[in-house]
């Protein structure tokens, strides 16, 4: 979605023109606040009108990622917005939808932990093994198999060899460090 705002004399931007895009993303309403200025419709968030005023200063284009709430609908969601000063009176503000991106980036932390906190109380020894056979992670039980600590055996230096021959002792790791 896209939107200028003409700014005048005092200083004040009012909402000018909006794009196809940002009708859509407020449910076809955006139109009904033409003329109204920043501050009016983002009195719920100030931070937006100083976005503007800081884009229209430095006479260059200025990014930010938003956490906003629609006025017209009061969804809320993250976006990243740019604005850029065009000529002598004019101000676009363009911003794209992150919700999608946050949410699942968030969810993948959430599963990330859960995951962690199982391999940590698992009863077996669980390492993580990159391409280049280092032990990236490690829980504790490995170590206590292997008689080396979680820090040694994570050194970047180490690497996997081939499996060691299968040995009676249930306990053994079953491979071999180098």
């Amino acid at each position: 979605p896209a939107t200028l705002w003409q700014r005048d004399a005092a200083g004040t931007f009012r909402l000018e023109l909006v794009n196809p895009a940002a009708r859509t993303a407020t449910g076809g309403r955006l139109g009904e606040y033409l003329g109204v200025t920043a501050e009016e419709f983002f009195a719920h968030m100030p931070a937006i009108p100083g976005f503007f005023r800081e884009a229209w200063e430095s006479g260059t284009p200025v990014r930010r990622e938003l956490s906003y709430r629609m006025r017209t609908t009061g969804e809320e969601f993250w976006q990243v917005g740019e604005c850029v000063r065009v000529g002598e009176t004019y101000l676009l503000a363009m911003f794209r939808d992150r919700t999608a991106e946050k949410k699942a980036a968030e969810a993948l932390l959430r599963s990330e932990a859960m995951l962690r906190s199982i391999f940590q109380a698992a009863p077996l020894g669980i390492g993580c093994v990159d391409l280049e056979r280092r032990i990236t992670w490690t829980n504790e039980r490995l170590a206590q198999m292997t008689g080396y600590t979680v820090a040694e055996l994570t050194m970047p230096a180490w690497r996997l060899s081939k499996p060691s021959p299968p040995v009676s002792d249930s306990t053994s790791a079953g491979m071999m460090l180098t």
